[in-house]
């Protein structure tokens, strides 16, 4: 099981070795390209179990890499994931909400602060096999920890609307994610999937009616 807080000596080591971009997580698009190739794929959820946009809003349902699905993670080991369309981060809001916004209105892209600070847990995924079967190379899966609630970022099984509700990170795949370098010309960015949707981070702009959350 994934510990509520820290990780393991040896796995933070691990992270701790890693560069704070993504091109250095000891992973390259080669790997990633086979490993989908030997690798059973995530079953995917259908359209109709997400909820609607709405601004700043995250879901887990991107269906292919776009400026809305691309990352970057801006850190070390603790850091943030910043969105490629909205120049924004990830940012926690407290009561489970995680928001594309800042914390203060009028609301705009979330800058680096508090709320936005993420430990990254590295999981081998080939313990956890709850979502698929073993295979010969085991993705690069991470629980994503918010620092400042010491809560998960998780998937709402309910709409696929990204929360970060838990404290604990067990071995379903609601928060756990794979964090998949991309080839050239977005070789600085990631792709973010849920080991539970099958689907793409994405985070939704304010180009959709207001939303007050």
């Amino acid at each position: 099981r994934c510990p509520p807080a820290t990780a393991p000596p040896a796995a933070t080591a691990a992270v701790a070795a890693a560069s704070s971009d993504s091109a250095k997580l000891n992973i390259t698009p080669a790997d990633v390209q086979w490993r989908r190739e030997h690798c059973t794929p995530l079953p995917r959820w259908p359209p109709s179990r997400f909820s609607h946009d709405q601004d700043w809003v995250t879901l887990a349902d991107g269906m292919a890499v776009a400026d809305d699905t691309l990352w970057r993670w801006a850190g070390g080991v603790e850091g943030g994931l910043v969105n490629q369309r909205t120049g924004g981060h990830i940012n926690y809001r407290g009561e489970g909400l995680v928001r594309g916004h800042g914390d203060k209105p009028p609301f705009r892209a979330a800058a680096a602060g508090r709320g936005t600070r993420l430990h990254r847990v590295p999981i081998r995924a080939d313990a956890h096999r709850q979502d698929a079967p073993p295979c010969e190379r085991p993705p690069a899966t991470f629980a994503l920890r918010f620092v400042s609630s010491s809560t998960f970022l998780e998937v709402d099984d309910g709409d696929g609307t990204v929360v970060a509700r838990s404290r604990e990170c067990s071995d379903l795949p609601a928060c756990l994610w794979d964090l998949e370098p991309q080839p050239p010309p977005f070789a600085d960015w990631l792709a973010v999937r849920s080991r539970l949707t099958g689907l793409l981070l994405r985070m939704v702009d304010a180009s959709h009616p207001p939303f007050s959350g």
